[in-house]
């Protein structure tokens, strides 16, 4: 499921930010 790892990737874009 490529969703969850783009929804993932989000999450630590944001975190990160």
């Amino acid at each position: 499921m490529i969703i969850i790892r783009e929804f993932v990737l989000h999450i630590l874009w944001l975190a990160e930010a």
